[in-house]
């Protein structure tokens, strides 16, 4: 299994006398999720179903008809590439590692990038392309002419990962997915703070949407997790107000961590904020974080010499964050 944010049992495992209560910035999920009020007593009776007002909500919330729900978009990624022939697919060096991980297990080649026009160069030799964005963990987001330009180059098609999309300002692909060869995954984990409903959406090209529904799981999605989506899409009032604190809290981190680690390299992301440097002094700072009872996400450098990335997560007060990093050695 790959390693992922949220381990917090490791993290007290390996630090037992760490300061309590654990503050975990390891994930990139927002620190203030939807309020979920008590369900209904049939949520808990009933058999999942994807109602009409379901449907019409997802649709007035996303922009565009015809979206799959998924149990996460962690399903999305490892059914993809089992609808394809082998091909050889481009996907960035830096990245969600489930995605790496799902292609070569279908039996797909893999070239990776490391910026838009190095893809641009790699075009002539892969089939499919898989764009983060903004991209996790570099927080590289870019805009939608650029993706437009490369959608109509790509050979096959162009999947776009779009998970902390709904903290941008910039608007979805998924408003430019009548040219056809367009797969857009959405979640509800980040954003919504709801990672544990697992609730995600894909959109797919009609040739493969009927196959990849045949590949889920009967109730895959359970009763309670999709009324909770329902309201959560359709409460405009606490997005407007989600988008304003998650932009405050990213604006302070930001300065925070490029006031207190200067000799550093700050990569401002939607949801979290990585530092890159180098590998040896980034690990030593996640560990002198630990055991202040913080728990971060470090990534190894992804070529030779290179940076490795250490992301913060956004807290809900950033005071801890404060009196931690005041006591870090560099």
């Amino acid at each position: 299994m790959l390693e992922h944010g949220g381990n917090l049992l490791q993290a007290r495992q390996q630090y037992p006398d760490a300061q309590q209560p654990w503050l975990d910035l390891s994930t990139g999920i927002s620190p203030w999720s939807w309020p979920v009020t008590e369900l209904p007593q049939a949520c808990w009776q009933r058999l999942p179903e994807h109602s009409d007002s379901f449907s019409r909500v997802v649709s007035g919330y996303y922009g565009v008809q015809g979206l799959v729900p998924v149990a996460g978009s962690q399903q999305a990624i490892e059914l993809l590439p089992q609808l394809l022939p082998p091909r050889t697919v481009a996907m960035p060096l830096w990245g969600y590692a489930e995605h790496r991980q799902a292609w070569q297990n279908a039996g797909h080649q893999l070239l990776t990038y490391n910026s838009y026009a190095h893809l641009l160069g790699l075009l002539d030799q892969v089939e499919h392309v898989l764009v983060i964005n903004p991209n996790n963990p570099t927080g590289e987001l870019w805009d939608n002419t650029a993706l437009q330009r490369l959608q109509q180059k790509v050979a096959g098609y162009l999947i776009i990962d779009e998970a902390f999309i709904d903290s941008c300002s910039q608007t979805s692909m998924l408003q430019h997915v009548e040219q056809g060869s367009l797969i857009v995954l959405r979640s509800m984990g980040k954003f919504f703070g709801l990672a544990g409903i697992r609730v995600g959406f894909v959109y797919l090209p009609i040739e493969l949407k009927a196959r990849f529904e045949q590949r889920l799981l009967l109730w895959g999605l359970t009763a309670p997790s999709l009324y909770i989506a329902e309201q959560a899409l359709s409460d405009s009032a606490w997005q407007i107000q989600q988008q304003q604190r998650i932009h405050n809290m990213q604006q302070a981190m930001q300065q925070l961590l490029a006031t207190q680690l200067p000799d550093f390299t700050i990569k401002p992301g939607p949801l979290f904020i990585s530092v890159a440097g180098p590998y040896e002094k980034l690990r030593s700072i996640k560990q002198q974080f630990a055991q202040q009872g913080i728990w971060l996400r470090i990534f190894a450098p992804q070529q030779p010499d290179g940076d490795g990335l250490l992301r913060f997560g956004l807290p809900a007060c950033i005071k801890r964050c404060q009196r931690s990093l005041s006591n870090i050695k560099l």
